[in-house]
């Protein structure tokens, strides 16, 4: 993987005005805070915030592979004297440091079809599976965050907006900004995709899926998901991901052609990769 990620080209896209900053979040262990580690323009300044903090640095492979460390599924990664995970966990605040780095748009690739299919009243026939229940741990961890986030921002858009710069003053929000934001979601669910090719793992790996309860009719697929680096499975991702940014092609180009109206660089922000 590390000859395949060209990092020793960020600071030229820096350099060269093509890119503002870019971020690779991580949970520190030992002190239980998310770290935004950033690479940047030099007037961007480090920040300490609530149980979250950002520290400007040459990003590496270690980065990258504690960022999508998921506890007690994937090891620690140690950078310089401290163990970090997976960039999700206590991150109550995903979109903050991409705000921090100067962002004025969001453009937010989600992995949950949550927002778009409603839970459908379906009476419970067993009790829940440990793979369920791990399942929705995983989730309200890697998922809710950004959802709730979301509905953060959007409701300071709407309280802004028919606000003059001088009534944004006078009631003391100065320190708030409309922010444009464009989120793309699955169209399918991904827990039902996960569970086709669930006899597609490793025997080690189905065996502690069936043991957990993680199988095509117990239930437990949004667990199993985080596991599958299966190429048929992350193929199909790929076909569902290219299908969805087609299906909004129209508002993608105009979100991007207005931002490059405005301005050439970029601020790139990654969480984690469930």
């Amino acid at each position: 993987m590390q000859r395949e990620i060209g990092f020793r080209h960020i600071d030229e896209a820096i350099a060269g005005g093509h890119l503002r900053a870019i971020a690779i979040n991580a949970m520190n262990y030992q002190s239980g805070q998310s770290v935004a580690f950033f690479q940047g323009n030099t007037h961007i300044q480090e920040w300490r915030r609530a149980r979250r903090m950002g520290i400007r640095c040459g990003l590496t492979i270690n980065h990258l592979m504690a960022s999508a460390a998921i506890p007690t599924l994937f090891p620690a990664v140690k950078i310089d004297q401290h163990y970090y995970g997976d960039g999700a966990m206590r991150q109550h605040k995903p979109l903050s440091p991409a705000l921090k780095l100067g962002a004025t748009r969001l453009f937010v690739v989600g992995v949950s079809d949550n927002p778009t299919h409603p839970d459908q009243a379906v009476q419970a026939a067993h009790q829940p599976s440990i793979a369920q229940i791990v399942g929705h741990l995983l989730n309200s961890a890697f998922i809710d965050s950004i959802e709730s986030d979301l509905e953060t921002l959007h409701t300071i858009n709407r309280l802004i907006e028919p606000l003059s710069q001088e009534e944004i003053k006078r009631h003391g929000l100065a320190h708030l900004r409309k922010v444009e934001c464009l989120t793309i979601t699955p169209s399918q669910p991904i827990d039902s995709i996960a569970s086709e090719y669930l006899d597609k793992l490793p025997n080690s790996v189905r065996l502690f899926l069936r043991l957990t309860g993680a199988t095509a009719r117990g239930g437990g697929a949004s667990a199993a998901s985080y596991l599958l680096f299966q190429p048929d499975f992350c193929r199909e991702m790929i076909r569902l991901g290219l299908c969805d940014a087609l299906e909004q092609e129209d508002q993608i180009r105009a979100f991007f052609h207005q931002e490059s109206e405005r301005s050439s660089a970029r601020t790139f922000c990654m969480a984690s990769t469930p």
